[in-house]
């Protein structure tokens, strides 16, 4: 007996070791969540800077690349993010089925010790970002075939609930597929992205109004166009073929992070209270505000495709019983392992050893891609053909689109009739990209 408790002594000891150091998880993630709430203040290059400094374990890779390859797109290193997005979105898909010393680790310890493989919100808006990287690394092929996974994607996605429900990756579909002249899949697309906003209860957007009235006439689809007619209160003016377009799509603010809080509940199996160690959203967040630019001197605002905050709780709604399971799960195991532990040990030396690592270990896993933007917005515009110059936002003045050459040495945008000028602005970026079609 002395034999097996100096044996339990030392594996104890590791135990709790490694305990002590796995708060040291909780902290990195309230690091990266203070550095993302920083982000709305356009400070993306210096944030990209200190994701880079930090060491991350190799179980949060994907979301470790799904941060650099966020911070890389803001920044305009479009190539480059691309790789890092492909990368994580691999990861991702290789931990669909998790290995059995995870789900130990997991069971035993923590639910921090898995490895991070993302939401399906999160999922949804990876691809977004990897169609629009690649459209503004002027790669319109390679945004069509982001566009092709992202429907497989949406076919795995849950039956009921706003898990993975994301207007705007639908609606950004639809612009390649319009781009690429595919008119059909276009109106497929903004229907998707209609049916969307109407599940999570969100003012449609004059410009996806837009998009499916014009495309609802032109394919001679009467019945729905009529309806859309009805239902939005007014009809396109027919002469619109020979405009250029203007789509703008802005990501404002930093979605919440997730927190942790404490649940007592009682087991009757023990006989006892036990705690566990949940993840929550506030109820309360900060609504994100329209943004502002000019076109041709005329002032436009853009309008909410999604609100990702809303996205986000969906998602923890959407898994809570199973990690509410898991928790309760993981608990019985370590306060039985605990009791077994108790009755064989005199001195009570290795019941505290294993009473603290228990106490010690037990966290809920926080873990997001706490990065993306609390809110995605839309704008669009019919515009004369002609040159345009783009000028930057700057202090105290924001984005602009004129005919007339600001003096700032921007190149001339040459609209043509029927082409598209897709512009995105973050308020996280330094500036506004584009991607003019041909």
């Amino acid at each position: 007996m002395k034999t097996v408790l100096s044996l339990l002594r030392r594996q104890y000891s590791v135990v709790l070791a490694l305990s002590i150091l796995l708060p040291g998880c909780a902290v990195q993630q309230h690091q990266l969540s203070a550095l993302a709430q920083t982000l709305d203040q356009g400070r993306a290059s210096q944030v990209l800077e200190r994701v880079r400094e930090e060491q991350f374990p190799q179980r949060d890779f994907a979301q470790y690349k799904l941060t650099l390859g966020l911070l890389l797109a803001l920044n305009g290193d479009f190539n480059a993010a691309i790789t890092e997005l492909q990368a994580a979105k691999a990861e991702i898909e290789r931990l669909q089925a998790l290995s059995i010393s995870e789900n130990l680790a997991a069971v035993t310890i923590n639910e921090t010790l898995r490895s991070y493989t993302s939401s399906s919100s999160e999922q949804m808006l990876l691809q977004q970002l990897l169609m629009l990287s690649y459209l503004l690394e002027q790669d319109l092929d390679g945004a069509r075939v982001e566009v092709l996974q992202m429907q497989e994607l949406a076919k795995t996605l849950p039956d009921e609930g706003l898990s993975g429900v994301v207007a705007s990756s639908y609606y950004l579909a639809g612009v390649v597929y319009e781009l690429s002249g595919e008119d059909d899949n276009a109106m497929i697309s903004y229907r998707q992205a209609y049916q969307a906003m109407q599940a999570n209860q969100l003012a449609v957007p004059k410009a996806l109004q837009q998009s499916l009235l014009y495309f609802s006439r032109r394919l001679g689809l009467t019945d729905e166009h009529h309806q859309y007619v009805q239902t939005f209160g007014y009809a396109l003016p027919v002469n619109t073929t020979m405009q250029s377009k203007l789509v703008v799509l802005y990501w404002g603010g930093t979605v919440s992070p997730k927190q942790q809080r404490f649940m007592s509940v009682y087991e009757p199996s023990l006989g006892y209270n036990i705690s566990l160690a949940l993840p929550y959203y506030n109820t309360q967040y900060p609504r994100s505000q329209p943004w502002h630019f000019n076109v041709a001197g005329k002032s436009l605002s853009t309008e909410p495709l999604d609100d990702v905050n809303q996205l986000a709780r969906a998602d923890l709604a959407a898994d809570s019983a199973a990690i509410y399971a898991a928790a309760l799960a993981r608990v019985i195991v370590k306060q039985t392992l605990l009791n077994e532990v108790q009755k064989n040990d005199q001195d009570g030396f290795v019941t505290l050893l294993a009473n603290i690592s228990s106490m010690v270990s037990e966290s809920a896993d926080i873990r997001s891609w706490n990065m993306l933007p609390a809110t995605i917005q839309v704008q669009r515009e019919g515009l004369v053909p002609g040159n345009y110059y783009l000028q930057q936002p700057k202090a105290g003045q924001g984005l602009s689109l004129s005919q007339h050459d600001a003096g700032n040495n921007s190149p001339a945008l040459a609209l043509t009739p029927g082409s598209t000028l897709l512009l995105f602005y973050s308020s996280a970026a330094p500036r506004s990209y584009y991607y003019l079609s041909r």
